[in-house]
């Protein structure tokens, strides 16, 4: 049986104050047509403690993580799984499950209903891509994913926040 762990309160809009302290975001290209979602790194304990992964859904229905009004989009489009890893308790791999009719395309490539991919942070995600669409109705977001960082997967200098690299190297100093 799927499981979606539910944090009150815990994937929220972004904060301009706070832009780099969060644990995973989609983070949208046109504002206008979607918004951006971040799960922020204060949650890091409750989600490394808790027995579901967490899940940002995306789509039509109220019931999605980030809700897109345009009926182009499907009532679930998409949805994007954390896994923890089994080596690294703070350490999550993510992958994308298209769930839509038309395809999500991740990184130009359209990838099918009932099809997953591996997520890296940078990876671009397409609902309504830009050449398909009128300007101004882009459905786009980059995806990112700090906890790459903790495990020194992510080698975008600067990437990590001071309150993240902080954590990654009291973690470091425990081991």
């Amino acid at each position: 049986m799927d499981s979606t762990l539910v944090i009150e309160g815990g994937i929220c809009p972004p904060s301009p104050s706070d832009s780099r302290r969060f644990l995973f975001a989609l983070i949208s290209l046109n504002e206008g047509t979607a918004g951006s979602v971040e799960v922020p790194f204060r949650l890091l304990c409750q989600l490394s403690l808790a027995q579901t992964e967490p899940v940002i859904s995306v789509g039509r229905l109220s019931s999605n993580t980030l809700r897109v009004e345009d009926r182009r989009v499907s009532s679930k489009h998409f949805q994007i799984q954390a896994k923890r890893s089994s080596k690294q308790l703070h350490v999550y791999s993510c992958e994308l499950l298209d769930l839509s009719t038309n395809g999500t395309l991740v990184n130009n490539k359209v990838l099918g209903k009932g099809k997953t991919i591996a997520l890296r942070s940078g990876d671009l995600i397409e609902v309504l891509p830009a050449s398909t669409v009128s300007p101004g109705e882009q459905i786009s977001f980059i995806f990112r994913n700090n906890t790459e960082a903790l495990s020194g997967q992510l080698e975008v200098p600067g990437s990590l926040d001071p309150a993240a690299a902080q954590f990654a190297d009291a973690l470091e100093q425990e081991v």
